[in-house]
């Protein structure tokens, strides 16, 4: 299920059920109180905030696939290098990556980034 935090235990009722944090496969699971709170079912307040400043942004490639391991990161960092290195681009043009993973951020080794320059 894709509302399974990964360190869930293994009968977790997911974050999104009416069940999370209150069933017996939820004792002590980390992240219980937060799931028995309701506030993972809540939208995420950060997607109107998302959706302003994505609004700017002129141009949007869609890198995805569903499958992990076939090198979706190193193809958009790669992209995004060579848009930015573009001399022929409109003058002033910033090119920029956005990553979203369900899984971590595997994309901050490769960009040099240090914690404090991107979002979990």
């Amino acid at each position: 299920m894709a509302d399974v935090p990964d360190n869930a235990p293994e009968h977790c009722p997911g974050t999104a059920s009416e069940q999370a944090g209150k069933t017996s496969a939820c004792q002590g699971c980390p992240n219980q109180k937060i799931c028995s709170s309701g506030a993972a079912r809540a939208p995420d307040p950060a997607i109107e905030e998302i959706k302003e400043k994505m609004a700017t942004v002129k141009h949007k490639i869609l890198v995805l696939s569903g499958k992990g391991g076939v090198g979706k990161s190193t193809f958009s960092a790669h992209l995004a290098h060579g848009l930015a290195s573009d001399v022929s681009a409109e003058p002033n043009g910033l090119a920029g990556r956005l990553q979203s993973e369900q899984t971590g951020l595997q994309v901050a080794h490769s960009m040099l980034c240090t914690s404090d320059l991107h979002h979990t």
